[in-house]
């Protein structure tokens, strides 16, 4: 190899290296960091969490749109002022209830949630479990996430 080839050959390769090593670190910071949005979007769907182990209204009516849709499991739809006519009646308590499994993506003003919720609590005096798969809807409104839409799917216990 001439001096020129070798020159030209190993300033190649160091472009090569550095534009690999910095391809990477973008691919790690982006599986290990949320955007804005999306952790505004994660934060309003664990005050949700929240607020339904609390049976807290007040944030019931700040986090669930005025338009917004429950489907459960078993097929029943509901809306925002059912859902807080439950949490009045307090004939379902939660104990515990959580989400794990999350994923988020945003577009623009809206925003999609995945995950799973398992709860633990009493419906009308009996104890219950369950694990749930969800889909949420949130639209950003006057500078906040609010859930417009909501489909729950019972995990079957083994």
């Amino acid at each position: 190899m001439n001096p020129r080839t070798s020159k030209v050959f190993w300033l190649a390769l160091m472009m090569f290296l550095c534009t690999a090593a910095a391809a990477g670190q973008s691919a790690d910071k982006q599986a290990d960091t949320y955007s804005k949005a999306e952790r505004e979007v994660l934060a309003a769907n664990e005050e949700y969490d929240k607020a339904i182990v609390a049976r807290d209204a007040a944030a019931y009516q700040r986090i669930l749109g005025d338009d917004f849709i429950f489907t459960s499991f078993n097929g029943t739809v509901s809306n925002k002022a059912q859902e807080l006519e439950k949490v009045k009646q307090g004939d379902l308590t939660f104990e515990a209830g959580k989400s794990d499994d999350l994923r988020v993506k945003v577009y623009g003003k809206t925003a999609v949630v995945t995950g799973r919720f398992v709860a633990k609590g009493q419906s009308k005096g009996k104890p219950f479990t369950f694990t749930e798969r969800y889909t949420g809807v949130f639209v950003k409104r006057d500078n906040r996430w609010q859930l417009v839409a909501e489909h729950a799917n019972e995990i079957a216990q083994k």
